[in-house]
């Protein structure tokens, strides 16, 4: 299947194009509009593929919206073209429309506070983005297998596994189940992925598109490299991932994905196509993943280097 094609524009915070194909990342100050991205393109999707523009789409464009402008969000798949077009009257909550066609692609979005969800049954405010991540999790808690979409997880990428008592996961620790709030950050989220991707719950890899805010956030390096590995066999297996970051550390292994399974001591090969796009003053670009210098990232650190003894 062919690369996904975004464009993306929203008055007063940023205009640009991506394109989604193997792994793509996205980065970019705070409040710059990197969870935004991810949901809007979950929004054309999923209206696109059922004729109903997402509530959450309006929602966004009442916030960044005046009476002037217009917010669109385009998604281009081999000539199949849908797109999102919101406006706000004065006084008035905004309006959205669909137009185009039926793209053959679903999306699945990983929130942030995936953690405090699982950990604590944090429950956000209730988006469509949402809907097929607590739906995962409703199926982790039944038990449910699809054997024909899942994926070998080698014994040795991770030692623990999720359980399930009584419709509660529970985090297996050397032969005793421990309840998830009592758990390890690092572990349950990658405890939590290998679940999904091992009982084959993200359904058809040629039609599905993941989309992860953050997902290295407060894991150790050791558990950011086996994120990685399993992202590795994901794209491998023909989904594509769109993530955000900030960590130059989980960006360098990705920059170097090829490497990870000789690193973890496992037998794959990965040929995989990485892309990195940085939001700077309001506008997407395109940078090399291997570069060395991000801005606003490692120029933050150099400027600071200056001051050290």
């Amino acid at each position: 299947m062919g690369a996904l094609r975004v464009n993306v524009e929203i008055p007063n915070l940023l205009t640009g194009e991506l394109e989604i194909d193997g792994i793509a990342v996205l980065m970019g100050l705070p409040m710059s509009g990197k969870t935004t991205v991810l949901r809007l393109i979950f929004d054309v999707l999923y209206a696109s593929q059922e004729r109903v523009v997402p509530l959450e789409a309006a929602a966004i464009a009442d916030e960044f919206l005046d009476s002037t402008g217009e917010m669109r969000v385009t998604v281009e798949h081999e000539g199949t073209r849908a797109e999102i077009t919101c406006s706000k009257r004065e006084e008035e909550e905004a309006s959205c429309a669909l137009s185009g066609g039926k793209i053959p692609y679903d999306a699945v979005f990983f929130p942030a506070e995936m953690e405090y969800i699982l950990k604590y049954n944090y429950a956000p405010v209730y988006y469509e983005s949402y809907n097929r991540f607590f739906t995962l999790i409703n199926e982790l808690k039944a038990g449910r297998e699809k054997k024909g979409y899942g994926i070998r997880i080698p014994a040795k990428l991770f030692e623990r596994e999720l359980s399930i008592e009584h419709f509660q996961l529970y985090e297996k620790v050397n032969g005793k189940s421990i309840r998830l709030e009592l758990s390890s950050s690092t572990s349950v989220k990658l405890s939590f992925l290998i679940s999904v991707v091992k009982n084959g719950l993200l359904d058809d890899p040629q039609t599905t598109l993941l989309l992860l805010d953050d997902p290295q956030t407060n894991m150790h390096p050791e558990y950011e490299l086996k994120l990685v590995y399993l992202l590795g066999l994901l794209a491998k297996k023909g989904y594509k991932v769109l993530l955000t970051t900030h960590d130059m550390d989980f960006l360098s292994m990705l920059s170097c994905i090829y490497g990870v399974p000789k690193a973890l001591g496992l037998d794959e090969r990965f040929d995989i196509t990485l892309s990195l796009y940085l939001i700077r003053d309001g506008t997407i670009k395109e940078y090399n993943i291997h570069s060395s210098a991000i801005p606003t990232y490692t120029t933050t650190l150099l400027n600071l280097y200056k001051y050290c003894g």
